[in-house]
Protein backbone atom coordinates (compact mmCIF):
# COMPACT_ATOMS: atom_id res chain seq x y z
CA UNK A 1 0.00 0.00 0.00
CA UNK A 2 1.43 3.55 -0.88
CA UNK A 3 0.99 6.05 1.61
CA UNK A 4 0.67 9.70 0.21
CA UNK A 5 3.31 11.80 1.32
CA UNK A 6 3.24 14.08 4.30
CA UNK A 7 3.95 17.48 4.38
CA UNK A 8 4.48 20.05 7.54
CA UNK A 9 1.50 22.03 7.36
CA UNK A 10 2.46 24.12 10.25
CA UNK A 11 4.69 23.84 13.63
CA UNK A 12 4.35 25.44 17.63
CA UNK A 13 7.45 26.14 19.09
CA UNK A 14 8.28 27.62 22.36
CA UNK A 15 7.61 31.20 21.12
CA UNK A 16 4.12 30.23 20.52
CA UNK A 17 3.71 29.78 24.21
CA UNK A 18 3.72 32.39 27.69
CA UNK A 19 5.89 30.89 30.28
CA UNK A 20 5.74 31.78 34.14
CA UNK A 21 7.96 30.74 36.36
CA UNK A 22 7.87 30.34 40.03
CA UNK A 23 8.99 28.29 42.94
CA UNK A 24 7.32 25.07 43.33
CA UNK A 25 6.22 23.94 46.70
CA UNK A 26 7.24 20.90 49.29
CA UNK A 27 10.17 19.52 50.15
CA UNK A 28 13.67 20.21 48.57
CA UNK A 29 15.07 22.78 51.21
CA UNK A 30 16.95 25.92 50.42
CA UNK A 31 17.44 25.46 46.41
CA UNK A 32 13.83 25.35 46.35
CA UNK A 33 13.28 28.34 48.61
CA UNK A 34 15.55 30.55 46.57
CA UNK A 35 14.89 29.34 43.03
CA UNK A 36 12.21 29.64 40.66
CA UNK A 37 12.52 26.27 39.12
CA UNK A 38 8.51 25.25 38.64
CA UNK A 39 7.26 26.17 35.15
CA UNK A 40 4.16 27.15 33.31
CA UNK A 41 3.41 26.69 29.53
CA UNK A 42 0.43 27.93 28.07
CA UNK A 43 -0.23 27.33 24.67
CA UNK A 44 -1.98 30.77 23.77
CA UNK A 45 -4.29 29.96 20.60
CA UNK A 46 -5.12 27.11 22.47
CA UNK A 47 -4.96 27.58 26.17
CA UNK A 48 -3.68 24.45 26.74
CA UNK A 49 -1.19 24.18 30.05
CA UNK A 50 1.12 22.18 30.76
CA UNK A 51 3.21 22.18 34.35
CA UNK A 52 6.42 20.77 35.95
CA UNK A 53 8.00 21.69 39.20
CA UNK A 54 9.53 17.79 39.62
CA UNK A 55 13.17 18.72 38.23
CA UNK A 56 15.68 20.78 40.26
CA UNK A 57 16.77 22.40 36.96
CA UNK A 58 14.43 25.04 35.24
CA UNK A 59 15.52 23.75 31.83
CA UNK A 60 14.20 20.09 32.55
CA UNK A 61 11.12 21.25 34.17
CA UNK A 62 10.78 23.67 31.13
CA UNK A 63 10.99 21.01 28.16
CA UNK A 64 8.50 18.51 30.52
CA UNK A 65 5.97 21.58 31.26
CA UNK A 66 5.87 22.17 27.16
CA UNK A 67 5.64 18.05 26.79
CA UNK A 68 2.99 17.79 29.51
CA UNK A 69 1.01 20.87 27.30
CA UNK A 70 1.75 19.34 24.09
CA UNK A 71 0.12 15.34 25.54
CA UNK A 72 -3.29 17.28 27.02
CA UNK A 73 -6.86 16.84 25.50
CA UNK A 74 -7.02 20.74 25.20
CA UNK A 75 -4.25 20.74 22.90
CA UNK A 76 -4.65 17.37 21.02
CA UNK A 77 -8.59 18.60 19.96
CA UNK A 78 -6.96 22.13 19.34
CA UNK A 79 -4.58 20.42 17.01
CA UNK A 80 -6.89 18.19 14.98
CA UNK A 81 -9.39 21.15 14.13
CA UNK A 82 -6.51 23.04 12.82
CA UNK A 83 -5.12 20.54 11.01
CA UNK A 84 -8.15 20.20 9.11
CA UNK A 85 -9.24 23.99 9.08
CA UNK A 86 -5.68 23.84 6.97
CA UNK A 87 -6.46 20.78 4.79
CA UNK A 88 -10.18 22.24 4.10
CA UNK A 89 -11.85 19.44 6.06
CA UNK A 90 -13.09 21.34 9.76
CA UNK A 91 -16.71 20.78 9.30
CA UNK A 92 -16.14 17.11 9.50
CA UNK A 93 -13.77 16.97 11.84
CA UNK A 94 -15.94 19.47 14.74
CA UNK A 95 -18.85 16.87 14.69
CA UNK A 96 -16.42 14.13 15.18
CA UNK A 97 -14.82 15.83 18.02
CA UNK A 98 -18.17 16.32 19.52
CA UNK A 99 -18.62 12.93 19.59
CA UNK A 100 -15.88 12.31 21.62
Amino acid sequence: MITPEKKLLFSVTAKDCRWDYYRGSGKGGQHRNKKDTAVRCTHIESGAVGQSEDQRSQAQNKKLAFRRMAESATFKAWHKRKVAELNGMSQRIESDIERD
